[in-house]
């Protein structure tokens, strides 16, 4: 339930074309089961016809290179731009 949280938070920053469907559809990929993998991607991937910018575009293409299951299973949500990045002080 919590990735399916922070998976909308993606979706609403990053409305997807390729690179961002690509991002939502390997989030969806590391669900544990084939139902949660479905139910994800109908929810995230098929009913989100939106268009995004070129910025947010080459944002999806760096997370692509960074996001995996296994930084998932890790809590490196950051790696799939599911949180956002610490502030410096």
């Amino acid at each position: 339930m919590k990735r399916y949280l922070l998976l909308i938070a993606i979706i609403l920053t990053c409305a997807c074309s390729e690179p961002c469907l690509d991002l939502a559809n390997r989030i969806c990929d590391c669900e544990p089961t084939a139902n949660r993998r479905n139910t994800c991607k109908n929810t995230f991937v098929r009913n989100n016809p939106v268009s995004i910018s070129e910025d947010d575009e080459k944002r999806c293409e760096k997370l692509l290179r960074t996001c995996s299951c296994d930084a998932l299973e890790k809590g490196d949500y950051q790696a799939c731009g599911l949180s956002k990045a610490p502030v410096s002080e």
